[in-house]
């Protein structure tokens, strides 16, 4: 309180880093300059209710939304003029005149699979979750912070069964100031109005965000988007004001083809250069394995999402890894001399222990196991953290 009323609460280093509440599969991230709040939801837990006439639109929030902020008024008052099936974070369907679902108190706001949760160690903080929703089915969703950027990416994204284009919203918020964009022979554009879409972009910045874009198998469609939208706060609560709300609102979208195995990857950095953040080697803090596990490093520990071990197991087998999981799981790695240190979480909350697998013969054979008991009871999903030798 001290330091607050001193007006130096911005110098108070207590509430920087990561937490994740794992009751509510829920991540908050302060960074130096940024902050990242991302929600997923499980078939434990819903994303939101509408009741008594507010809310009305909700229908996607919490699946998957992720929303930046580093001034603090990046969302003021855009709630009435928002596109509510392009919530940041979110992959949707993009259906005109869409009838939204019912979901009075929760109904249908539950998340369609276990495995939805997350770690942090303090300094890093990963969510991830497996997602259904209407016609995009079986996507496997994750967020990873650290100080200086949040990674997100999106595998398996199963899009047969759509009849519009889809859609993954990076942001929609408040625009200020013009959009610029770099295009793959590193040359710079602005963009003041309209939309643009294009998929030769390899980075975006607006109001003091750098966002890289990165591929999977082939460089993403996006469309840039700086207009006018206007709405009224009685389109999302029934007491609320009729007069029509006009705001400018910068969009940010990466477009999925039809198939089953859609996927986007992108980091986002606070600065206020274009160049500063789009031209870093993207291998530094993102890396690939196979679509069933996301893998982001940042210079000093390995972020790990496991959806499939099987194939985790296999695909580190013929790469000659000798440490990976044996069951699905989620995981910060970092290595400190002869000593690693294992942060690591159940997002199912339904084990009693982990298993790594920390040697391995030539052939792939398992000769030193680790297990990591996992809290139970309400600590169900808890980060635990161990640390073991190497050789």
């Amino acid at each position: 309180m001290i330091r607050r009323t001193s007006g130096d609460e911005s110098n108070n280093q207590y509430y920087r880093g990561g937490r994740l509440f794992w009751v509510n599969d829920y991540l908050a991230h302060i960074g130096s300059h940024y902050c990242v709040w991302a929600k997923a939801i499980s078939t434990r837990t819903v994303g939101g209710e509408s009741g008594n006439g507010e809310n009305p639109k909700g229908y996607y929030m919490g699946a998957g939304t992720c929303f930046l902020t580093h001034h603090g008024k990046e969302y003021e008052g855009i709630q009435p003029v928002w596109d509510w099936q392009r919530l940041p974070g979110t992959t949707v369907e993009q259906v005109p005149n869409f009838k939204w679902p019912n979901t009075a108190w929760g109904v249908n706001m539950w998340g369609s699979h276990d495995f939805a949760g997350g770690v942090s160690d303090g300094k890093r903080t990963l969510l991830s979750m497996e997602l259904s929703r209407k016609n995009v089915t079986h996507a496997y969703k994750t967020v990873m912070a650290t100080d200086d950027r949040v990674t997100c990416m999106g595998t398996g994204i199963d899009t047969r069964s759509v009849m519009f284009p889809v859609v993954t919203c990076v942001n929609q918020c408040i625009a200020r100031g013009p959009v610029r964009y770099l295009t793959i022979d590193n040359q710079e554009h602005t963009l003041e109005q309209g939309s643009l879409t294009a998929d030769n972009i390899q980075a975006v910045y607006h109001d003091g965000f750098v966002y890289t874009l990165a591929y999977f198998r082939s460089r993403p469609t996006v469309t840039i988007e700086v207009k006018s939208r206007s709405g009224a706060w009685s389109d999302i609560n029934i007491n609320g004001s009729p007069y029509t709300v006009t705001l400018p609102v910068f969009s940010l979208c990466i477009h999925h083809q039809k198939g089953e195995n859609g996927s986007y990857c992108y980091s986002v950095s606070p600065s206020e250069d274009l160049l500063d953040r789009a031209l870093l080697p993207t291998a530094t803090v993102f890396e690939a394995g196979m679509a069933d596990e996301h893998i982001v490093y940042d210079g000093e520990a390995v972020m790990v999402s496991c959806f499939d071990a099987e194939l985790t197991r296999r695909w580190a087998q013929e790469a000659g890894h000798g440490f990976y999981p044996e069951q699905p799981c989620v995981y910060i790695a970092e290595q400190q001399d002869a000593q690693v240190k294992l942060t690591c979480a159940d997002p199912t909350q339904t084990l009693e222990n982990l298993a790594f697998v920390i040697k391995a013969d030539e052939r792939g054979t398992p000769l030193v196991r680790l297990v990591v008991r996992l809290p139970q009871g309400d600590e169900r999903g808890r980060s635990v953290t161990v640390n073991f030798l190497i050789d």
